[in-house]
């Protein structure tokens, strides 16, 4: 037994029947997997998963064939997913519960990188701007 399915069947144990299938945490880590970058540099901390249904691992991702890329295919409701949050590339639509994604997250993500992102540049300004005045003849 892996690890995974190590640490499913001990939640199995403690909260019953409600657990999620190990289906449903395979698929996840497939997805989770696949997007790991080889090398860390920034690790923004956030929930992304939801309970994801039995039913709702038949639903199967579907990517236009120029995009060229080979992702998971599987569905489940992580931010991982290409699927979760975006009907449109489902083979099937999943209405109930709503497949509305986690804009939560994407807000989360935007205001870090955004932060960081105007820091730099008043940092970079900052850096520059007495330069700039020099050269242009205006300190």
């Amino acid at each position: 037994m892996d690890a995974l399915e190590e640490c499913h069947s001990r939640l199995v144990r403690l909260i019953g029947s409600s657990a999620e299938p190990i289906e449903v945490l395979q698929c996840a880590e497939e997805h989770r997997a696949y997007w790991r970058p080889e090398r860390v540099r920034v690790v923004l901390l956030a929930e992304s998963h939801v309970y994801t249904e039995t039913s709702e691992l038949d639903r199967r991702v579907v990517l236009p064939s120029f995009m060229g890329i080979d992702v998971p295919r599987g569905f489940v409701r992580l931010v991982y997913c290409l699927g979760y949050g975006e009907n449109s590339l489902l083979d099937l639509p999943i209405f109930i519960p709503a497949n509305s994604g986690t804009p939560q997250f994407w807000k989360i993500f935007i205001a870090a990188s955004t932060v960081f992102t105007q820091t730099k540049i008043s940092l970079q300004y900052r850096f520059l701007e007495p330069r700039s005045r020099s050269v242009f003849g205006t300190n």
